[in-house]
């Protein structure tokens, strides 16, 4: 968990180690991967992309948070161990309007209709890990010339681009 004072609010992101739910998902339900697909899914379904928060207002009991990069549902695994288990799309746990909430396909109104932005729920600027799967590690974040900056862990740079890599 990483977080910053800026402009009156306080800035926050997730942390999420890369594959480590996926591996304790593998543990306790490997047999329920009996498919490439089966796999992906999983793989997919215990990825989670960084989030980040902005509140304020701590003091007085009744905070204001907003998610600024986020994703309105989440895939949970529902049923595990059973005949009945499988992946699903539950909505976050912040407020979310109703026609969201009940239509995960919808989220993409969030985009075209401003007033989606009211619900703290609603990521206010973009998808989790700032529009990119693959980040999912909030290292910092720091204040530098009026403007606050986040560093983070993105899996897949290495991999896409081994000559980038930094010598320190």
């Amino acid at each position: 968990l990483s977080t910053a004072s800026y402009q009156g609010h306080l800035f926050w992101g997730t942390m999420h180690v890369p594959y480590l739910a996926w591996a304790l998902f593998m543990r306790l339900y490997a047999a329920d991967i009996y498919s490439s697909l089966a796999y992906n899914n999983a793989l997919l379904g215990t990825m989670r992309p960084v989030s980040i928060f902005r509140g304020q207002n701590f003091a007085d009991g009744n905070p204001d948070i907003q998610l600024l990069y986020g994703m309105t549902h989440l895939p949970s695994y529902k049923n595990g161990l059973t005949p009945d288990a499988a992946w699903e799309l539950v909505p976050n746990n912040m407020e979310l309007p109703a026609e969201i909430v009940d239509n995960p396909t919808a989220v993409l109104d969030i985009y075209l209709n401003n007033s989606y932005k009211n619900f703290s729920g609603c990521p206010i600027f973009g998808l989790a890990g700032f529009n990119n799967y693959n980040n999912n590690y909030t290292w910092t974040m720091a204040v530098y010339n009026n403007r606050l900056f986040v560093g983070t862990l993105d899996i897949n740079f290495s991999e896409a681009n081994p000559e980038a890599r930094a010598e320190l």
